[in-house]
């Protein structure tokens, strides 16, 4: 397994734990400076995260891997080409690892996308086509579909991709798995005294705190060991604001032990599909 940057907070504000809003250029670059220290080569980005791809095409290496989304509002083949275009002259590359499509609804919806994300691929200017996915259900419908990479939220509270051994049955067709969400947009890492009323009602966040606090297992920690024991993980993407924090993560990723968190699986997308948390 090994760590990819993602950097929707480069772009836009983002996260519920995100105090400060959108990073500054000088920010992002620092971000990127540390990413390079400590051996990150990949980074996702997405046309829908504001000025993220102009940020990395003007600030990486040339070597770096990109992985990148279309937009999700994204409806027709005929803009497919289009919008991968765009991408590439934002981010100043030729060619980048992978093209993914934002919303696997629009996969299922348009199934006919495929075969041109296969033809995109054939010319050269993409490494891997794949799907960004937020249930299990549009992954099960896709199964027989022709991708490379897929991106999947996994977290201690969010287990649900784990489930009638999704996960394998996608290795055995050699795809790889990318997995975003560990720390449910800063969630898991925060102090539940801090939360917003709305989280009140959901005992297991106090429940999970009081675990980690009596047995002396940071937060951290606890959301990186539990990804990494997933064997069939093949890339944690995590975002951060600060080059500091990334430095933080990073040495999670490298210490952490396993963490079991069976007993923290919940079903209830109020909490563990954050777009249905109250807009703040």
């Amino acid at each position: 397994m090994k760590l990819v940057l993602g950097t929707v907070q480069l772009g836009l504000d983002y996260g519920i734990s995100n105090n400060q809003g959108q990073v500054t250029k000088s920010q992002a670059s620092n971000i990127l400076q540390t990413a390079n220290e400590i051996g990150i080569t990949t980074f996702d980005t997405a046309a829908a995260y504001g000025n993220s791809e102009s940020l990395l095409g003007s600030l990486l290496p040339q070597n770096s891997k990109i992985i990148s989304k279309l937009p999700p509002e994204l409806k027709h083949t005929d803009n497919l080409n289009k919008e991968m275009l765009s991408s590439l002259q934002k981010l100043q590359k030729d060619e980048i690892y992978a093209l993914m499509l934002h919303d696997a609804d629009v996969l299922i919806q348009y199934p006919e996308i495929s075969k041109k994300l296969q033809k995109i691929k054939l010319s050269g200017k993409i490494q891997k086509i794949g799907v960004s996915f937020y249930f299990p259900e549009q992954l099960e419908a896709c199964l027989n579909m022709d991708l490379d990479i897929i991106q999947i939220p996994i977290n201690i509270l969010d287990q649900r991709f784990l489930a009638s051994d999704l996960l394998k049955k996608v290795k055995q067709k050699g795809i790889e798995i990318h997995v975003r969400s560990a720390f449910l947009q800063g969630l898991l890492l925060m102090k539940t005294e801090g939360l917003s009323n709305y989280f009140n009602k959901f005992s297991i966040l106090k429940q999970l705190e009081t675990e980690l606090s009596d047995k002396s297992i940071n937060k951290l920690n606890a959301c990186v060991g539990f990804v990494k024991s997933i064997k069939e993980i093949d890339a944690l993407v995590v975002g951060c604001c600060h080059s500091s924090e990334l430095i933080e993560i990073h040495q999670a990723f490298a210490n952490a032990a396993p963490f079991d968190g069976s007993l923290y699986s919940s079903q209830d997308l109020n909490l563990i599909y954050p777009a249905n948390w109250p807009q703040e």
